[in-house]
């Protein structure tokens, strides 16, 4: 089953709201291979971390938004969602351990 497809079927079987999972398809169809294969091996590993990286993704978002009108206010934010995500993934990873 190609990556999309896995993701799809995660999200599907989710309790994400239609709204969250409809960015989920668009991401699908719009992310580069690489953070397929990525999402993929996370999401298939902690099925049930879905929704924090659901929320992580939309904090990305609203921060990009900012960042075009805020340059130091967006990096700021950015630079803590990614300290976030390396935190939560070394969670993860001492998890699997």
């Amino acid at each position: 089953m190609e990556n999309k497809q896995k993701i799809l079927k995660i999200v599907q079987d989710s309790q994400l709201s239609p709204d969250d999972q409809k960015e989920w398809e668009a991401l699908a169809e719009s992310a580069p291979t690489e953070f397929l294969e990525s999402a993929v091996v996370i999401l298939e590993s902690f099925p049930e971390e879905i929704q924090w990286f659901t929320d992580a993704y939309k904090k990305k978002k609203a921060a990009f938004v900012i960042l075009k009108e805020d340059k130091a206010k967006g990096e700021k934010l950015l630079q803590e969602i990614f300290q976030e995500e390396k935190e939560k993934l070394q969670e993860l990873a001492n998890k699997q351990a």
